[in-house]
Parts: structure tokens; sequence; C-alpha cells
């Protein structure tokens, strides 16, 4: 039989270890699984508030560091079963295996039960009380593990070819899996799902994606008047214009609307220009958006990768590519027209449409492409040449009919789905 007794070491160090399994279980699943913001909200003041964002700030040390004295408990605890078992045992000779089989049984039922079980089925409150009030204790043991285990990390992220973008990747991943699924379950509006995964697809989406295209560019000559800056921003509504001299491919400066208030009207537009802002098109929009907000700035010219002009780019169509289209007073109501379905075979479609949303808007399956971003550059990527109004292309079931050109622009292009007629 087990000697139970208060002289018994071995008893109370088992004991020991298995509350202290458990408490570190606790830690490390309310660590894990409860919101660094809401863990914030909890500090009692702006000192103590202070102290837990630099803790929680160190989120991989304290998770390393719960997960190693976690696991070493754990191996301690059941070597310390197999003693106390074989220190029970009626023979040395039935002692060995009977001891590693109570031992492994009993710290099975132990860790399952009190240290994955119980923690999981934790009120989160609860569990935020418990992280907060043991927080220095969870920095003291990072401090002391999280160099060894930066190390190890580093190590196994070298073996394995793991890097920190693939880890946001795959971070990623588990959060739009976490939105569908919340979405199925009704957690979340069909609205609120979309808007979710637009913001993580932004990081993805490139600007040349995004942008007004040079032939849609409304700019100003740069030797223009502010009499006649006037008149034509009356005419778009626009609030700012690139300043272009000679032709949109020199773009020296950005005219913002307001500064054509109370100056002379004869004064040269040229005095008024702001620095233009100039992204590469294969910036990512997520970059672009921080890139506003950190400088305050609306509106940047794009660059092809020649250095000439490809587009332009406004924080409105960042926006939209969260939130949707962004219309105003300004907006024309054709413009706004973007596909006439004529019924489940016939459409016509903007040239300038982009090719996921036509995809998307009449199930069809128009290749995508770094080469082009809209139906008309599809079309005149597979042609090679500028198309004549009431051309015809073919791919796959799909007739492409140009319906109308605009200056070299394909303005308007009618769409048939199914099997061309023999």
């Amino acid at each position: 039989m087990l000697a139970l007794g208060a002289a018994s070491p071995e008893v109370w160090w088992t004991l020991s270890l298995a509350a202290l399994s458990f408490v570190l279980a606790v830690l490390e699943h309310g660590w894990t699984h409860l919101s660094r913001t809401r863990l914030a909200e909890t500090a009692s003041g702006p000192a103590s508030r202070s102290r837990l964002e630099r803790m929680l700030a160190q989120g991989d040390h304290v998770e390393d560091a719960l997960i190693v004295m976690r696991v070493a408990t754990q191996v301690a605890l059941i070597m310390l079963l197999v003693v106390l078992f074989q220190s029970g045992a009626d023979s040395a000779s039935a002692g060995g295996a009977r001891a590693l089989l109570l031992a492994g049984g009993v710290a099975f039922v132990w860790i399952t039960l009190f240290c994955r079980i119980l923690p999981a089925e934790m009120n989160a409150r609860l569990l935020e009380g418990i992280v907060r009030r043991t927080m220095p204790v969870i920095v003291l043991l990072s401090r002391v593990l999280g160099p060894p285990m930066t190390l190890l990390r580093s190590l196994g992220r070298a073996m394995t070819g793991h890097t920190p973008a693939a880890e946001a990747e795959l971070y990623a991943d588990e959060i739009l899996s976490t939105v569908e699924e919340g979405e199925r379950e009704g957690h979340l509006a069909g609205d609120q799902a979309d808007m979710i995964e637009r913001v993580l697809e932004l990081q993805h989406t490139e600007v040349r994606n995004l942008m007004t295209p040079r032939t849609d560019m409304e700019v100003i000559n740069v030797t223009c008047s502010v009499a006649q800056a006037r008149e034509e921003a009356l005419q778009s509504g626009r609030s700012r214009y690139p300043l272009v001299e000679g032709n949109v491919d020199r773009v020296v400066g950005i005219l913002h609307v307001k500064d054509l208030l109370g100056n002379a009207p004869d004064l040269c537009v040229r005095e008024l220009a702001r620095p233009p802002r100039f992204v590469p098109d294969s910036k990512f929009g997520s970059e672009l958006l921080a890139e506003f907000r950190s400088d305050r700035a609306h509106l940047a010219v794009v660059l092809d990768e020649y250095g000439g002009t490809a587009g332009l780019v406004t924080i409105e169509d960042v926006l939209e590519e969260i939130v949707g289209e962004i219309d105003d007073e300004f907006d024309d109501l054709e413009e706004l027209e973007e596909i006439d379905i004529v019924d489940e075979r016939h459409a016509v479609a903007p040239g300038g449409m982009h090719v996921d949303e036509l995809n998307e808007a009449l199930s069809i399956s128009i290749p995508e492409s770094d080469d082009w971003a809209t139906l008309g550059g599809f079309i005149f990527h597979t042609l090679g040449r500028l198309p004549v109004q009431g051309e015809e292309l073919q791919h796959e079931q799909l007739t492409l009919r140009i319906e109308e050109v605009v200056e070299r622009r394909i303005s308007r292009v009618a769409i048939t789905i199914g099997e061309p007629a023999a």
C-alpha cells in the first residue's frame, strides 16, 4: 500500500506538482485564448494598465515560458507518481510494471481532466482575474525562460523553413475560418463577414487593382490660372487634382481646390502646387492605407515599372475595397450603372470594370492576371491590339462583343454566356 502519511515527502511533492500543473494549465489557456485588449482593459488604473500592456507585448516569451513550465511540471509529476507507486508495491519484482501502469493511468486522468478540460470550461471573467493577478509571476518566468526559448524557436524555424510571414499568413487563414464559422452559425451577419474578409484580402491586393487608370484621370495643366482651375473643378467636383506639365506622365504637383479660394484669378496654379506622392503599382493596399493614415494623405500618383504614370489612387479607393462603393453627389449616375443584366445569358458591362467583380456578378471565369485588372485590359491583352467597335472575342464559353470604343478605350462590352452558335 502507499505510504500516505504526513511524513512522506514524495506525497507532498506529488500533490504540489499536481496543483502547480493545474495552475499552469489555467494560465496557459487564459493567456492563449483571452483577448489582449480585454485583459488590458481590466487594469485598475493608468499605471497598472501601462505595466500590463508592456507585459502583454511579450506574448511569445510568455506563452513559451508557460508551455515549458507546464510540460516540465507534468513530466516531474509522472516521475514522482512512478516512485510513489513503486515504494508502495508489495514486492520489488512486481513494482516496476505495475507502478508504470498506475502512474500512467493517474497522470492521464489528471492531465486530461484538470489540465485540459477544466481550464477550457472555465468562465472567461474568472480566467481574466487569474491571469491579471498572476501577471508578475508570469512575466518573471518569461524573462528567465524567454531567451533560451527564443533561441530554440529560431532554430526550429530554420529547420522547418517556417517564417514570420508564413505564420502571419496562417493566422489570417485561421481568422477567415473563424469568420466563416461565425457566419454559418449566425453570430456574424453576411455583410460583416464580407467586410472582415476584404480587410484581410487588402494585404494581398496591389494598388494597380485599386487605382483609377491614367486614361480616366482628371488633371489640370500646371500653367493654368486660378480662374481656369476653378472652372474645371466646378465641372468635375473633385477636391484634389494632379498638376501635369505637358502630359500625364509629368505630374509635378497636387492642387487642393480649397487653395483656389482667396487667390487672384490670374495667379498661376504652379504657385499653389503641393509635392506629389508617388507609389509603385505593385504596393499592397494595406501598406498604402497605413501610409495614408500616418502621413494624413488622401491621394497618390501610381507609377508603373518604367516610371510612367499608371493611374491615380485615393484613400476612398482603398476604403471602397473594404466597405464597397462610396458614392457622393458628384458621382455620375451613368458611371454608377456598372452591369446591365439583360437575361441569364446576356449582359452589358463597362470596359473599366474589374475582372474579379465581373466574375462574381455573373458567375463566370475570365482569368485574372498581373497584366490586367479590368475587362478592357483583358480584351486588349488577348487581342494584342486596339479592338474596333463591333468586334467579337471568344473565350471558352463566353462571347465578348465590343459595343463602344471611346478615344482608344473600350467603353462597353456585351457578354454572352454559353456555347457560340454553330
